[in-house]
C-alpha cells in the first residue's frame, strides 16, 4: 500500500506477468519497464522457493511458482528452481499439506512455457480448488483469483476440458457492477476471460452494432470496441439500441455524499467509530457546539475480529473544520496530550476535505487520532467515517454521519 517500506511480491510479480510478451494481444511491451521487474523476481526467487521457517510457507511457494512461470515465458526458465518446487509439491501431496491450487497451476504453466507439455499436464491433472476465503494480504489468494489462474492455464494445456466452461461461468457469476472486487481479481479475471473470449471469437457476430443516444450526441460501436462514458449528469436519459446476434452488457456506478447527509450505516466484518475531544484530550461535552478558532482531537477506532492488512480509513471533514499539522510550532503545546493511537498507520494523507489512513490492524480495538481546527462558524453536514479492506471489499464499515455546529468565539 501507499507508504509501504518493503517490496510486496503480490504487487510486483503480477505487473511482470502483464508485460511479458504482450504483443499477441496487440500491445507493445517496453523493456525499460519489464527488465527491472524480471531482475527483482530473479533476485527474490531463492527466498520464495526456500522459506526459512521450519514449517514451510505455502504463500512463499506460491510466489515462487508464479515467478518460475514468468521467467519461463520471458525466455529464461529457471529449471533448477522448477525442479525444486516440483519436489516440494510432491512432498506436500504425500504429507497431505495443501499448497495453493494457483501454485500448482503456475508451475504447470512454467513447464509448458519451457516446452515440457507432458510434465505440465501431470501437474494440472491434480489441481483442485482450495481457496475458501479472500486473503487481505500476503499471497492475496481468493476463489475468484484461483478460478482465473486455473482457467488461464487450462486454456493452454487442455482447452477442451469440461472445467474450462465451468471456470468461466464461475467468474461470470462473481462479476458485480463490472468488477470482481480487488485489483488482483480484476486483473486475473480479465486476462482469463479475455483469452477465453478470443477462443470463442468465432461465435460472435462481428457485424453486430450498438448505438447509444445521449442528450448531446450519439455514439455507435461494434462488439470488440465497447464504450465508456464518465461525464453523465444526474437524470440524463440514455437510449441503447442493439443490432445483430449476441448479448450486450451495460453497467453503471455512482458515488458521492448525499445532500441530506443521511448515509446507510453498516458494519460488515469491521466497525469504525468516531469521537471528538478537546485539544487537551478531555471528552467534548457536545460535538455540535464547537468553538471557532479552537483545536480539537478526532478519534477513529477500528474494531476487527482478526488481523487485517491493507485497510483504508477515510474520514470526510465537515466544511467548517480543517486538519491541523501537528508538526508545526503553533500546536507544540498540545503534543503532550496528543497520541496517534495503536493502529499501525503506514501512510497518512491530510487533504483539504478528508483524512486518509492506510495501514493494518490486529484483532480487537485499535485507535488513530488526528487534530482539527474549527475555522468557519455555521452548521455543517458531518459525513460518515469509513473503513474498508483493499483486498476484501466484503469487509467494511460506514458509521457516524450527522452534523457539526461551529459557534463564534
Amino acid at each position: 500500500g501507499p507508504g509501504g517500506r518493503k517490496p510486496s511480491p503480490g504487487g510486483r510479480v503480477p505487473p511482470a506477468d502483464g508485460r511479458v510478451d504482450p504483443r499477441p494481444a496487440g500491445h507493445d511491451g517496453p523493456d525499460d519497464l519489464l527488465d527491472p521487474l524480471l531482475g527483482y523476481i530473479k533476485s527474490r526467487l531463492r527466498k520464495w522457493a526456500t522459506p526459512t521457517d521450519k514449517k514451510g510457507n505455502p504463500t512463499m511457494f506460491g510466489h515462487a511458482a508464479y515467478a518460475c512461470y514468468i521467467l519461463a515465458r520471458s525466455g529464461s526458465p529457471s529449471y533448477a528452481w522448477m525442479a525444486g518446487l516440483e519436489e516440494t509439491l510432491r512432498r506436500c501431496d504425500n504429507t497431505g499439506k495443501n499448497l495453493p491450487a494457483t501454485a500448482r497451476c503456475h508451475l504447470a504453466a512454467a513447464y509448458l512455457a519451457s516446452g515440457q507439455k507432458k510434465v505440465a499436464k501431470d501437474f494440472i491433472a491434480g489441481a483442485r480448488s482450495t481457496a475458501k476465503i479472500r486473503q487481505a494480504g500476503g499471497y492475496l489468494e481468493s476463489p475468484v483469483r484461483e478460478a482465473a489462474v486455473m482457467l488461464l492455464v487450462l486454456l493452454d494445456l487442455e482447452p477442451e476440458s469440461a472445467q474450462v466452461a465451468a471456470l468461466a461461468e464461475r467468474l461470470r457469476k462473481n462479476l458485480k457492477l463490472g468488477r470482481w472486487g480487488t485489483t488482483q481479481e480484476n486483473a486475473f479475471a480479465l486476462m482469463a476471460l479475455g483469452k477465453y473470449a478470443r477462443r470463442l471469437a468465432g461465435e460472435i457476430d462481428p457485424d453486430a452494432t450498438v448505438t447509444v443516444t445521449l442528450p448531446d450526441r450519439t455514439r455507435t460501436f461494434k462488439a470488440k470496441e465497447g464504450l465508456h462514458i464518465d461525464d453523465l449528469k444526474p437524470g440524463a436519459l440514455i437510449r441503447v439500441k442493439f443490432e445483430g446476434k449476441g448479448r450486450i452488457f451495460v453497467f453503471w456506478n455512482a458515488e458521492g455524499v448525499p445532500r441530506s447527509g443521511k448515509t446507510d450505516e453498516k458494519d460488515s466484518g469491521l466497525a469504525i467509530r468516531r469521537s471528538f475531544y478537546e485539544a487537551d484530550g478531555k471528552t467534548l461535552a457536545d460535538p455540535e457546539s464547537i468553538v471557532q478558532g479552537r483545536l480539537y482531537q478526532v478519534s477513529l477506532t477500528v474494531q476487527a475480529n482478526h488481523d487485517l492488512a491493507n485497510i483504508v480509513i477515510a474520514d470526510l471533514l465537515p466544511a467548517g473544520l480543517e486538519i491541523e499539522n501537528t508538526s508545526l510550532c503553533g500546536t507544540a503545546e498540545f503534543r503532550k496530550h496528543f497520541k496517534h493511537g495503536q493502529l499501525r498507520a503506514e501512510h497518512v494523507e491530510r487533504r483539504d476535505d478528508r483524512l486518509l489512513v492506510f495501514g493494518s490492524t490486529s484483532g480487537g480495538r485499535r485507535e488513530f487520532r488526528y487534530l482539527v481546527r474549527a475555522v468557519t462558524a455555521g452548521t455543517f453536514v458531518l459525513p460518515a467515517a469509513e473503513v474498508s479492506c483493499m483486498y476484501d471489499p466484503d469487509l467494511y464499515s460506514v458509521h457516524g454521519g450527522g452534523k457539526v455546529c461551529v459557534k463564534h468565539q
